[in-house]
């Protein structure tokens, strides 16, 4: 099952299994959207990644959902550490020109980074002034090499970077 495909609001317990590394961790081959998450020592998660077709941008249900249970996962595991800020990044595979990647991957974090404003607890003005402008990175930065048609799959997604203050001990 797509871990996406539950909206409901999830436990503290269910949010250390689908985003710290229990059996959730990962999307199975037909959810391929949402397949790869890092997290710091306290669990906190620091990188989502989403997944996106050949010359794709939009932002699909699966995506939605999954920033649902993201938020809800960030207000049960960061509610004594503040979130800093937030840093949306789109990318491409390395088919089609320069111009034309850089142009696609700036409109998949702009999909991404809309989704989240308005999606709780980032709607909220507080969290909202935490994100920085989505970028995009075209095919610069491609997590592995484009030498297959799987490794380009790969290389199609929005990254979200999550930075978080230390809380101070008073």
């Amino acid at each position: 099952e797509c871990l996406a495909a539950n909206p409901t609001a999830p436990t503290h317990e269910e949010c250390n299994e689908i985003y710290v590394g229990g059996p959730g961790l990962g999307a199975p081959l037909e959810c391929e959207s949402v397949a790869t998450k890092d997290f710091d020592n306290e669990g906190r998660p620091t990188r989502q990644i989403y997944y996106f077709g050949l010359d794709r941008y939009e932002v699909r249900p699966d995506i939605n959902q999954s920033l649902e249970r993201l938020g809800k996962c960030l207000e049960i595991i960061s509610s004594d550490k503040q979130l800093v800020s937030v840093l949306i990044t789109g990318h491409t595979d390395a088919i089609g020109i320069e111009s034309y990647n850089d142009q696609l991957s700036d409109r998949r974090a702009q999909a991404v980074f809309d989704a989240m404003i308005n999606t709780d607890p980032f709607n909220d003005p507080e969290n909202r002034s935490k994100f920085l402008a989505p970028k995009g990175e075209g095919d610069r930065t491609p997590l592995v090499s484009s030498d297959t048609a799987r490794k380009n799959k790969s290389n199609r997604r929005v990254e979200i970077a999550f930075e978080y203050s230390v809380p101070s001990e008073n």
